[in-house]
């Protein structure tokens, strides 16, 4: 592991660029991934978009599944926390 970080040096190889000083276009976000992270955070629910699902444990399994939010009545366990979960 250390032979791999010998030469591992953020400022002068990698994350700061040593022409400009500033962060290397290599980690940064480009003008095209900046909208499309803006347009995915902020579109909001749209007509086409497929409903929520929630995790259930089947009654006939044991499994855990996901079910539309009206199915939840149909099985014991009803609505589970999935971190306790696992």
């Amino acid at each position: 592991m250390s032979y791999m970080f010998r030469k591992f040096d953020p400022i002068r190889r990698m994350i700061i660029d040593r022409d400009t000083g500033m962060i290397n276009e290599y980690f940064s976000i480009v003008k095209g991934q900046l909208m499309d992270l803006y347009y995915f955070a902020t579109i909001g629910e749209q007509k086409n978009d497929e409903k929520e699902t929630y995790p259930v444990i089947d009654d006939e399994t044991g499994k855990l599944i996901y079910v539309l939010e009206e199915d939840i009545p149909k099985y014991k366990s009803g609505k589970i926390d999935i971190l306790q979960y696992v």
